[in-house]
């Protein structure tokens, strides 16, 4: 679609951005894919423990992510020079819009283990149609006016319909969109990544 509209070149400068961002992406799947079924394990022997348990999972993640994403924020000049040199400067500020779709993308993962403990993995395909659709609309609306700015910033949003924001519409995945959101407001970051681990492996 970019380079339909916009060309080759801005069509390059994208997929740069989108290669380091996409860099980190692995870090939140295997975070869930080697912590969840010690936390799954505990659904069916106290559910109260799974409960706290997984709250710590969307904790840990959310807040080790953060940090990743801040750092690429206030360093993106740096690395956009260091991996690609300065005849892609232009991809900086682009970097800094489309980095904070990995946050939303990595809260995804992680309730995504949970409407998978819940059997309710259909709402995910719903609400990633859903993402996906309004990702190609905000596209055709925001790409002619902002450029490949415009591409970032309909990513950022769709991510955050898709991964959060939609859970929140129906009263069988509200309390993933409950538990999200508490996962920001209930300890500081330097609390949650210190204890993430040990908090949610311990018997």
């Amino acid at each position: 679609m970019i380079k339909e509209m916009l060309g080759a070149q801005e069509l390059g400068i994208y997929s740069v951005v989108v290669r380091i961002t996409e860099s980190i992406a692995f870090i939140p799947l295997i975070l869930s894919n080697s912590l969840f079924p010690k936390i799954l394990e505990l659904k069916k022997l106290d559910k109260n423990n799974f409960k706290n348990k997984i709250q710590m999972f969307y904790h840990g993640i959310n807040y080790i992510m953060l940090f990743l994403v801040v750092c690429i924020f206030f360093f993106s000049r740096d690395i956009i020079s260091l991996l690609y040199g300065s005849q892609f400067y232009q991809a900086i500020d682009i970097l800094q819009i489309h980095i904070w779709s990995i946050l939303f993308f990595s809260m995804g993962v992680a309730s995504g283990k949970w409407f998978l403990a819940e059997n309710l993995q259909r709402f995910r395909l719903y609400f990633n149609i859903i993402g996906a659709l309004v990702n190609i609309g905000l596209n055709y609306l925001l790409i002619p006016i902002l450029g490949i700015k415009g591409a970032s910033v309909s990513t950022v949003f769709a991510q955050f319909l898709s991964s959060y924001f939609l859970a929140c519409i129906f009263k069988t995945t509200y309390p993933v969109f409950k538990d999200l959101s508490f996962s920001w407001i209930k300890f500081s970051w330097m609390r949650n990544i210190f204890f993430f681990k040990t908090k949610v492996l311990k018997d």
